[in-house]
């Protein structure tokens, strides 16, 4: 599995992709909130397009730039209990 790409990948496969990586490093519990802060960002933001005209423009417009914020601060995440340098305590200190 590779993790870095410049490929673009649907949601599902993107999806997929975290809950891959997440059974690879169980122990990486920042892993499983991102994947859930991320999949709320998504359940939120199909919500919002399916209920766009019953909210008008102003709401819907207000509750995008909330939903942009949220995704934001998400990739903001600094990085997941350090695996990609390495950091991960429980995968060392198992092959040891």
């Amino acid at each position: 599995m590779s993790i870095i790409s410049e490929q673009q990948n649907c949601m599902a496969h993107l999806l997929r992709e975290i809950r891959k990586f997440y059974k690879l490093f169980p122990g990486l519990k920042d892993i499983a909130a991102f994947y859930a802060k991320f999949r709320r960002i998504i359940k939120d933001g199909e919500r919002l397009q399916a209920l766009r005209k019953e909210f008008g423009e102003e709401k819907s417009y207000r509750r995008f730039i909330r939903l942009e914020t949220r995704m934001e601060e998400l990739l903001k995440w600094p990085n997941p209990d350090n695996v990609l340098q390495g950091g991960n305590r429980q995968s060392k200190e198992a092959t040891t």
